[in-house]
Formats: C-alpha cells, sequence, structure tokens
C-alpha cells in the first residue's frame, strides 16, 4: 500500500501538507512524515535497462516484476546469475528424494505392476514391496540412479534461460513451485534466422512459460476425454510423453501470452521460433508408436490436436524470417 502512495504522491506533485488537508496538524504531519518519505524510497522502480546493466539489481526487478504480474503457483522467482546455487538446490533434492522411502515404494509399485506380477495377491506384492525398498535403501546402485537423474536434470538445466523444479514425486499435490532464471534472459537471443535483443515483454513472455509448468506441477494436468496426468499416474506416463505435453502447454501460454505485444514483436516471434525449434526436435527423435504405451499415444496425440492450432503461426513465421536475421521490436 505505502508503496503504491508513494507513486500516487509523485505522479501527481502533491505535498505532504496536500495529502493531509490544510486543516492537518502539524503533530500529524510530523508523524506521518517518515511514512511518507518509506514511501517515496519503496516506490523506485528498477527498470529492465538497469537490470540488464546491473547484475546487482536483478533480484530485486524479478521480485519488483512478479509483484504485478505473479502466479499463484509460485512460491518465488529467484535470479541464478551462473546457475550454481540451481545445480546445487536441485542436486541435493534429488539426493534426498532418491533416498526418501516412499519415494522409493512409490518406483517400486510400479514395478510391481508388470505382468511378471500377476499372480501376487496384494499381501505378496506388499510383502515384496518392503523387500526392494529395503534392497534399494542399502544398494550402491542408488548413487548411479542419483547421478544419471542429476545428469539429465544438468542438462535442462545448462539448456535453459529459466526453469522450474518439479520433483514428480511432489507433483499435483498442491504444492508451490520455485522458479530459477539466469543470465541468458539478459542476452540476445540466437535463433536459426535472427537475432533478438533482450527485452522486458521478452522475459514476461518465458516467465509465463514458466508459470505454466508451476499450474500443472500445482494441480495436475486434466486435459480433454478425462485424460490427466496427476499424482495417481504420473510414474506410469512414460518420461517423453509427460515431458511433450507439459512443454507444449508451457510454449502455447507463452505465445498466447505474448500475441497482446503483436504479432510481430520480438516476444511474440521469439516464442513461436522456440516452439518451432522443440517441435522439429521432438520430430526428429523418430518415435514409433511401440516406443510409447497405449495411454502415452493417447496423450501425445490429445497434445497434437491442440498444436494444430498454433501450426498457421509457425507457418507465418517462416514466411516472416525467411532470408531475414535480424529483429527489433
Amino acid at each position: 500500500m505505502e508503496l503504491r502512495r508513494g507513486r500516487y504522491y509523485m505522479k501527481n506533485n502533491l505535498t505532504r501538507r496536500q495529502v493531509l488537508g490544510i486543516g492537518a496538524a502539524t503533530a500529524l504531519e510530523l508523524i506521518l512524515e517518515p511514512i511518507f518519505i518509506v514511501a517515496i524510497t519503496q516506490s523506485k522502480v528498477i527498470t529492465f535497462e538497469e537490470a540488464l546493466a546491473n547484475l546487482s539489481m536483478r533480484q530485486k526487478y524479478f521480485d519488483q516484476l512478479v509483484s504485478y504480474e505473479s502466479s499463484p503457483y509460485v512460491e518465488r522467482v529467484i535470479y541464478d546469475h551462473d546457475r550454481s546455487l540451481t545445480k546445487k538446490i536441485i542436486a541435493n533434492n534429488i539426493n534426498k528424494r532418491f533416498r526418501s522411502q516412499g519415494f522409493l515404494e512409490q518406483i517400486v509399485n510400479v514395478y510391481l505392476e508388470d505382468p511378471k506380477f500377476k499372480n501376487f495377491n496384494q499381501e505378496e506384492k506388499n510383502s515384496k514391496s518392503v523387500e526392494l525398498v529395503q534392497q534399494l535403501l542399502t544398494s550402491p546402485k542408488i548413487d548411479t540412479l542419483i547421478q544419471r537423474e542429476y545428469k539429465k536434470v544438468e542438462s535442462d538445466i545448462n539448456g535453459s534461460g529459466m526453469i522450474t523444479n518439479l520433483p514428480k514425486i511432489d507433483f499435483a499435490k498442491g504444492i508451490k513451485s520455485n522458479i530459477y532464471v539466469f543470465a541468458d534472459v539478459f542476452t540476445p537471443y540466437k535463433g536459426k534466422v535472427m537475432l533478438l535483443p533482450p527485452t522486458e515483454e521478452l522475459v514476461r513472455a518465458r516467465l509465463q512459460h514458466e508459470y505454466k509448468h508451476a499450474e500443472d506441477a500445482y494441480h495436475g494436468m486434466n486435459l480433454d476425454n478425462n485424460m490427466k496426468i496427476d499424482s495417481s499416474n504420473i510414474l506410469l506416463v512414460h518420461p517423453d510423453a509427460y515431458s511433450f505435453v507439459l512443454e507444449t502447454r508451457g510454449y502455447m501460454r507463452a505465445i498466447e501470452f505474448a500475441k497482446k505485444f503483436g504479432v510481430n514483436h520480438s516476444a511474440y516471434l521469439r516464442s513461436i521460433n522456440e516452439f518451432d525449434i522443440y517441435l522439429g526436435n521432438w520430430q526428429a527423435r523418430n518415435y514409433s508408436s511401440n516406443d510409447f504405451g497405449a495411454y502415452d499415444r493417447e496423450l501425445i496425440s490429445h497434445q497434437c490436436k491442440q498444436i494444430e492450432k498454433i501450426i498457421p503461426e509457425i507457418k507465418r513465421f517462416r514466411k516472416i524470417v525467411e532470408g531475414i536475421n535480424d529483429y527489433s521490436k
């Protein structure tokens, strides 16, 4: 409230006495003066250009940005210039998770759904679950699993300008996420056919992508025709099918948001370009139907139908950038 008051006073060039009223007592004015001064101090807005030029201002810049464009599913947006904090936090989370009995029980219970255990009754499955969990907790192989998981996540961190921490054990359990932002958002974007300078609109569009991830992590992903990915089935869904649904939803949210700046704005062009690249990389993996289970294929098919709505925009984008390698606003 003080922040908004300070901006109001400055914008309208009001003095303290005008604010308090002509007949206000001097004593009352003296009491309120410190509040007024704090309000003016707090009203200092850090511009994107200032954050771009001054590393020390970047966390305050993001705190300010999300104060007026926030997500109820995000705990905090954290600026991590060199990614070191993010890697440390996520490495610790992975280590704790894989040494958690509850998490290992979830993995083992999925494993026990394999047809080779079809003749086991529930009591036998419970007994087998306890046995396997104890074996995992004491096995040196757990370190190998931790390292394998960390390398995969580290690759995602190194290849992103922002990342949302989405532990599957917490998926769809009403838990807020942290978003980590890296120095890349303050550097020019070099796409295959364009060079875009960093802008606040670009940052805001990318935040919307992460906001969508945080929303999906909080509620789960409820799709059409009663399809869903939530805490009840996330470990049963193929990781690549899960990632495809999650990421395409994020890209489409960013595109929709950026569209309000205009279809020729750098924020929109970059959002379309990144989505185009993502889809190209997905197709290049040459998945076959045998790579996925029946439900995975349904999820992918559903999401492809959603993507069809944006294909005309991608085609339009390709025509716009043909032969052009430099864009600004």
